[in-house]
């Protein structure tokens, strides 16, 4: 690092600007930032103008010239630049830089993991951690001339920029599967074209069933074995981080998938998580499934698993499902509630149609994702060397 670098604690080179507006000052019109509208990303979503009465306590104001820190949870990294003016949540700090540190740079520099896990070390609080103002100030900053923080910064956009349009254009993909979705079905809500209803039992094989259990000391081995958790990600099943065990004969007789096999989340602690599902897309029986999952095995005569494994996670669908869900202790739904979801049942041309377009939709994903982890990689290795001097 260069000697005209300086490092200073925060507290030295801003100002944290705890200026209150008391709820019966605000103005109708006022822009108003919450927690809830700033990603861990540092984006600002949907932030609303409030009128006179709608807030019942006191805010921060904040200008476009200062950077906005969120102190409950500092691990979420709810910290933004705003180009607006407005009030936030009193768990939001406004930061106001002195003429000798660039808004951006801070942003960059209080958004790097070491000090994302400093803030977090540092909170107090069990339920609800929080870092402190004062305990903020204490942070040590380094930074070169103002010129030169500037620089550093407009290149750190510039390559911010590249990497969440990339992210955007992941989303669009996305889009696009819902919109064809509505326009091959309609609304599976209103049903619009009509299409026959049935419970899940009409189309499938054999009873559901639930999973393998074994003991953590038992695993290790060539087959793997799908966890709750791969069920989140993906249009189908990725098995390459999962658990491996090396089953009996008669274990992958009774525990092993068969390609179009759909998976259900038996139970959640999050209500959200219940029920969630995914379809195995690998060769018969080269992987099995654990104990808080549910198998189904979709009959391919009467409909195709690509489509309704789509159909399932459809809001609607979840909607439907969760509500069905047993919540006594924790999130968990059964077998026998499996068999009654409604489903729609479109000719099975147009269901094997959707399925082609799904799989195109999702080799031009995978591709998106090479170039969007290629730019995120970028993206951190610029942000390291930045701060080292070496930009």
């Amino acid at each position: 690092m260069s000697s005209r670098w300086k490092t200073r604690k925060l507290g030295e080179i801003v100002k944290i600007d705890r200026s209150s507006v008391q709820a019966s000052k605000i103005k109708s019109g006022t822009k108003y930032v919450g927690l809830e509208h700033i990603t861990g990303e540092g984006q600002f979503v949907k932030v609303r103008r409030v009128q006179t009465g709608d807030l019942a306590s006191s805010k921060f104001a904040f200008s476009d010239s200062h950077l906005l820190y969120g102190k409950l949870r500092p691990y979420l990294k709810k910290i933004a630049c705003p180009n607006f003016s407005g009030i936030c949540s009193t768990d939001i700090l406004p930061i106001l830089p002195t003429s000798v540190i660039d808004k951006k740079f801070l942003y960059y520099f209080l958004r790097q993991p070491q000090y994302i896990q400093l803030a977090t070390v540092k909170a107090t609080g069990v339920n609800l951690p929080r870092v402190s103002p004062q305990t903020l100030t204490e942070f040590l900053i380094s930074f070169p001339p103002i010129e030169e923080q500037r620089r550093i910064a407009a290149i750190l956009d510039k390559a911010d920029e590249i990497r969440r349009k990339r992210q955007e254009a992941i989303a669009l993909t996305d889009e696009l599967l819902r919109s064809t979705f509505l326009e091959m079905f309609g609304n599976p809500v209103t049903n619009p074209m009509g299409w026959e209803i049935i419970n899940l039992k009409k189309v499938i094989r054999d009873r559901p069933s639930n999973g393998i259990f074994k003991k953590n000391q038992e695993y290790g081995g060539k087959v793997p074995v799908i966890w709750v958790k791969e069920l989140f990600s993906g249009y189908t099943i990725d098995c390459n981080s999962s658990r491996t065990l090396n089953p009996t004969d008669e274990e992958v007789r009774k525990f092993g998938l068969k390609k179009g096999d759909i998976l259900f989340c038996r139970s959640s602690l999050k209500l959200e998580g219940v029920g969630y599902n995914n379809v195995f897309d690998k060769e018969d029986y080269s992987a099995l499934f654990e104990c808080h999952i549910i198998r189904i095995s979709p009959d391919p005569s009467k409909i195709n698993s690509i489509f309704l494994n789509y159909f399932l996670r459809l809001p609607a669908s979840r909607k439907r499902l969760i509500s069905m869900a047993n919540t006594v202790t924790m999130s968990t739904i059964s077998q026998d509630v499996v068999m009654r979801i409604s489903v729609l049942l479109p000719p099975k041309r147009l269901q094997d149609e959707f399925e082609s377009i799904l799989r195109r939709v999702t080799s031009t994903q995978e591709n998106l994702l090479v170039y969007s982890n290629q730019s995120n990689n970028l993206f951190n290795s610029l942000l390291q060397k930045a701060f080292k001097g070496e930009l």
